[in-house]
């Protein structure tokens, strides 16, 4: 869109809708006022939650395709069009069985107690997600975006050659050799989206194959390894 990938742009919808959806139907649930003057509105809010949510988490797959999505944002995301769509939902549920009840003064049903309580449940869910999934995403981002200065002002003149890098090929000192470049990873072992073994794997070897059938020319991956470079591949 206008350039741009779509995900950074849905996401902010998400961020914005879910934690309102959420704060209005633990509002509606507690307060008979709220129910009364904001009906229609909560239900809109909820609704709209629920689709921003689902397109994040799918535009967010095909931003992975490009680039890298982090597992733990991954996972969060996940969890949080899950809780937004349980949302909408349940929030439809209790409105239809509470203006059942209101037929009926005097007799609010369980049905409608405890539907109201899932309900509260569902947002409250969704105020932990939306909040874990930002800032997972955010972190992976200005943790690389910060790291690329430094890569770029970096002039690596060491070379190394492949059995001196072999000889660094555990979690206490990983380097890889990667395209005619020698880099320490030790760092990124435990902060990979991917999880550590998938470093681990490369530690002490020419890595060039497996970086590039994973990544190919994504940005953001090149320039999260190239803050890394220590010098060339003798």
């Amino acid at each position: 869109m206008l350039g741009l990938p779509f995900h950074p742009l849905v996401v902010h919808a998400a961020v914005v809708l879910v934690p309102l959806a959420a704060l209005a139907v633990i509002a509606a649930v507690a307060s008979a006022r709220w129910r009364e003057r904001h009906a229609g509105l909560t239900l809109v809010a909820v609704v709209a939650a629920a689709v921003a949510a689902v397109a994040a988490r799918f535009s967010g797959e095909a931003l992975a395709a490009q680039l890298t999505e982090p597992e733990a944002h991954a996972r969060w995301g996940t969890l949080t069009m899950i809780a937004a769509v349980a949302l909408a939902v349940l929030t439809g549920w209790w409105w239809v069985l509470q203006r059942r009840d209101a037929d009926r003064p005097g007799q609010r049903g369980v049905g409608v107690l405890a539907v109201g309580a899932l309900a509260v449940g569902a947002a409250l869910a969704c105020l932990t997600f939306v909040v874990l999934a930002g800032h997972s995403g955010s972190t992976a981002t200005w943790t690389q975006r910060l790291a690329a200065p430094a890569a770029a002002e970096a002039s690596p003149a060491v070379a190394y050659s492949l059995a001196e890098v072999a000889t660094h090929a555990d979690a206490a000192s990983c380097w890889v050799a990667i395209d005619g470049g020698v880099y320490d990873l030790t760092e990124w072992v435990g902060r990979h989206p991917g999880g550590a073994p998938r470093i681990l794997g490369l530690c002490g070897t020419d890595a060039t194959e497996r970086f590039r059938a994973q990544h190919a020319d994504r940005t953001r991956p090149n320039a999260a390894l190239a803050s890394f470079r220590i010098g060339d591949l003798a």
